[in-house]
């Protein structure tokens, strides 16, 4: 296969994300990039790739700077697929080494900017909170023992344990208790051109074989992290939500109000929808 005719895919390895790129590896019409979430982002505004699984943060970020180079072509998400969570997240977590009123610095996790931005504006608007936020020290691969408060996401905010901790924060969990919807993390973005439509189909296949698989998915994700096969399975089943449907949409446009009111995300960038109509309102929903 020549390699205009490849889709080039880019998602991050962490468990969490893997009943959506199930099989992909295989499909010999697609060539799939593993990075971090905002590498992948990186990657697709730099047109390294045809769909990226991306911080939904960020799809507001890239279609301004789409529109402002002119040379590129507008973004669109893919409907009906996303990373959530209606309640705990199990993988956003937030290791409190303070009381909210002495928290003076936080150690961000780099890896997404939808979760460095979610945590300042709970941080803001429930505790009155405004530390300063940093990369972890002494590099952003450590493990910052420096801050008062610690943000990790994906495989590390699964399994990282902090003995003597104040407090663990689960940042879907309390997201939902505040604003009472579902939150989106991450989505597949993709530019409009003519390969929209197979991306389209094949990330719904992808989908569907993932949340078939989840048992297999639980199974070889526990030995890699070294986790219980049932902590693994919660995570996939009752944690993660693989939806994007009306109440993940209200929820995401909710959360994108609120960052631009802060000025974290760009003013008045609609969300665009690729591919309506493979979605099957008849499916089961991710569970």
């Amino acid at each position: 296969m020549k390699d205009r005719d490849l889709l080039r895919i880019g998602a991050a390895n962490y468990l969490g994300a893997r009943p959506l790129v199930f099989g992909l590896d295989e499909r010999p019409e697609v060539r799939l990039v593993q990075a971090t979430p905002s590498r992948t982002a990186e990657l697709l505004e730099a047109d390294e790739l045809d769909a990226g699984l991306i911080p939904s943060i960020d799809y507001f970020r890239l279609t301004v700077e789409a529109k402002e180079r002119q040379r590129h072509r507008p973004l669109a998400i893919i409907a009906g697929i996303a990373v959530g969570s209606d309640g705990p997240a199990g993988s956003v977590r937030l290791f409190c080494r303070r009381d909210w009123p002495f928290m003076r610095h936080v150690a961000v996790d780099p890896d997404s900017r939808t979760c460095s931005c979610l945590v300042r504006l709970l941080l803001k608007r429930l505790y009155g909170c405004k530390p300063h936020y940093r990369l972890p020290r002494p590099h952003p691969e450590g493990l910052d023992q420096e801050s008062d408060a610690l943000l990790l996401i994906g495989d590390r905010g699964l399994t990282y344990q902090e003995p003597g901790c104040r407090a663990v924060v689960d940042l879907g969990e309390i997201w939902g208790r505040y604003a009472r919807k579902p939150f989106v993390y991450a989505v597949w973005v993709a530019r409009e051109t003519e390969k929209l439509g197979r991306l389209t189909a094949v990330l719904s296949e992808a989908k569907k074989g993932g949340l078939a698989a989840r048992d297999e998915i639980a199974c070889r994700g526990a030995e890699a992290l070294a986790i219980p096969v049932e902590q693994a399975r919660t995570f996939l089943y009752e944690n993660m939500r693989y939806d994007l449907g009306p109440a993940e949409l209200v929820g995401l446009e909710t959360f994108y109000r609120w960052a631009a009111q802060e000025e974290l995300a760009p003013q008045s960038v609609p969300i665009r929808l690729a591919g309506r109509e493979e979605e099957d309102p008849g499916g089961e929903r991710s569970q």
